[in-house]
């Protein structure tokens, strides 16, 4: 996938997880986005012939962060960017960015997107020109993700606030989970609104386009008789909420 000078390249990590390798060739660097393993990242920039310009992090959790001490032992002057909410959190970080800040990365303006609910210092970066976002955890393929304490409000407005973006935004999820989701969204939404999307569906799914999930992706589309309907509530925040809870339940 290309960018304005750069190419977006994903690695399986872990179970489940995506880690994202922004290589600007011209260069010969990339920047690696949310490394959750060592090894799968130092084998990446080996085999490209590549070192890393920057490190940018979502959020502190562990599967997005695991990488960190390895990357930094074989690379150990490698800038790394939180939130700033995030800096207490992970030591090695060594810039903490607000919220609207604006990044540059080979050329092209970046802009910060503080999105908290999955976890209180997540963010996203939204590259301007190119349309990449790089959501983390907070949008998925059909579904959105989990909240773990009693912050649904805030991770309603952060699913609402990225789905804002334009249409065309291609967006770069810290998970592949799109197949289990759509089964819900099916359940959700009926079988009818999900057919191209199922029959269209391929493992890895992303990137995922962003007016593709404006249309199957439940979370999204908290005003329709559908979703009200399945969850029994009408104020939007209340519909998300017992929406989530139905997904942790299906």
């Amino acid at each position: 996938m290309s960018g304005t000078s750069f190419k977006v390249h994903f690695v399986p990590m872990l179970k489940d997880n995506y880690s994202y390798f922004l290589v600007d060739t011209a260069r010969r660097e990339a920047l690696i986005i949310d490394p959750a393993e060592a090894q799968p990242a130092l084998e990446f920039l080996e085999n490209q012939g590549i070192s890393p310009a920057e490190i940018w992090l979502t959020h502190h959790h562990q599967d997005h962060i695991g990488g960190l001490d390895g990357l930094l032992a074989r690379y150990p002057n490698t800038p790394v960017l939180c939130s700033a909410r995030d800096q207490s959190r992970i030591p090695q970080a060594t810039r903490s960015v607000h919220d609207n800040e604006r990044l540059e990365f080979a050329g092209e303006q970046v802009c910060v997107l503080n999105v908290p609910g999955h976890a209180e210092g997540h963010i996203a970066f939204h590259f301007l020109e190119s349309g990449h976002l790089f959501s983390g955890d907070v949008i998925f393929g059909a579904s959105c993700g989990a909240v773990f304490g009693e912050t649904y409000d805030e991770m309603c407005d952060s699913v609402t606030r990225l789905s804002q973006l334009p249409g065309n935004t291609k967006i770069w999820c810290g998970h592949e989970y799109t197949t289990n989701n759509l089964k819900f969204a099916e359940a959700v939404l009926g079988r009818e609104a999900l057919t191209s999307r199922q029959a269209e569906h391929r493992v890895p799914s992303i990137p995922l386009l962003m007016e593709v999930e404006h249309a199957t992706n439940p979370f999204m589309r908290l005003e329709t008789e559908e979703v009200r309907s399945y969850v029994g509530k009408t104020e939007r925040r209340e519909v998300f909420k017992a929406l989530r809870k139905a997904k942790d339940r299906f």
